[in-house]
């Protein structure tokens, strides 16, 4: 139970701390939108202005990159939480595909719920883990 609380304070941190970013820059993606509104043809292209689909790709390549090279995100660290490959080393390919399952799941909240469940019943791999092959564990 102690892993599952620290996953989800984690998660808490790294979401506040890419949201925020995000949040400021819908401001100005609010304007775009409304501009493309306006244009023909150009209205197609408003989805890439959107904030879930910014903060999905935020987010994936935050998640990706943080794991790669650090070994965790900004609250996984904190929380003293490292994520490992099961079998083998972990690839920058590994940590991507970790990064955008988990960002899917951040969105669409089904899926959100599913790797919650995985998590909590076996707290060392949620279902962005188990797509990865990844497990979350505490530092000694």
């Amino acid at each position: 139970m102690k892993l599952f609380v620290n996953r989800f304070i984690a998660l808490v941190i790294d979401s506040l701390l890419i949201g925020i970013p995000v949040g400021i820059i819908e401001m100005a993606f609010s304007l775009i939108r409304w501009i493309l509104s306006w244009l023909p043809f150009l209205h197609y292209f408003r989805f890439l202005f959107s904030t879930s689909f910014l903060f999905m790709i935020v987010y994936a390549l935050y998640e990706a990159a943080m794991i790669y090279f650090a070994g965790g995100t900004v609250g996984k660290l904190i929380m003293k939480l490292e994520v490992e490959k099961e079998r083998g080393a972990m690839t920058f390919g590994d940590c991507l595909i970790r990064g955008v399952m988990k960002a899917f799941s951040l969105q669409i909240w089904i899926l959100g719920v599913f790797s919650a469940i995985l998590a909590y019943s076996d707290q060392h791999s949620s279902l962005h883990d188990r797509m990865a092959g990844t497990s979350v564990w505490e530092k000694l």
